[in-house]
Formats: C-alpha cells, structure tokens, sequence
C-alpha cells in the first residue's frame, strides 16, 4: 500500500512540476 502512495505522490509532483514549467514557459516567451 505505501508504494501506491508513493507512486501517487510523484505522479501528482510530476503534474505540479508539469504545469510550473508550462507557466515559466509562458513568462519566457512574453519576456522574450
């Protein structure tokens, strides 16, 4: 049981990191 937490715990950092980088992303290309 605590390894599908595990796995369900970086699944939701991957989503997390996932959409920091989409809005750094953004914030380059207005930059730019």
């Amino acid at each position: 049981m605590q390894r599908e937490r595990e796995r369900e715990a970086e699944q939701w950092r991957g989503k997390e990191l996932n959409r920091k980088g989409e809005n750094a992303k953004s914030v380059q290309r207005r930059g730019v």
